[in-house]
C-alpha cells in the first residue's frame, strides 16, 4: 500500500513555495515512509478532485493512497497540527 503527500503552492508565490518545502521535509523526517512530493496549481489531481471555489487555496496538502486521491487540507499549520492530520487518516 502507498501513501504519499503533495504539497501544492502556486508557482508564482516564492513564500508558499518555501513554505511547502519545509512542511514537506518535516513531514518526511516525522513519517520516513511516507512518499511525499512537489507540485503547483497545474497538477492534474487538483481539478479533478478539489472543488473549483477550493482550487485556489494555497498552500494544500493532498493525501494520495494507492495512487488515488483521498483528501486534502488547505492553509498553513504548525507542523503538530500536520502531523496530527497525517496520524488522523490512519497512516
Amino acid at each position: 500500500m502507498s501513501h504519499k503527500i503533495v504539497g501544492v503552492s502556486h508557482s508564482n508565490n516564492s513564500t508558499i513555495k518555501v513554505y511547502i518545502k519545509n512542511q514537506l521535509d518535516a513531514i518526511k523526517e516525522y513519517n520516513s515512509s511516507l512518499t511525499i512530493a512537489e507540485e503547483n496549481e497545474t497538477y492534474s489531481l487538483i481539478e479533478s478532485n478539489i472543488a473549483p471555489d477550493l482550487r485556489n487555496r494555497f498552500p494544500m496538502l493532498l493525501y494520495i493512497k494507492n495512487d488515488k486521491f483521498v483528501t486534502c487540507l488547505h492553509g498553513k499549520f504548525e507542523n503538530s497540527k500536520v502531523f496530527s492530520w497525517i496520524n488522523s487518516l490512519g497512516i
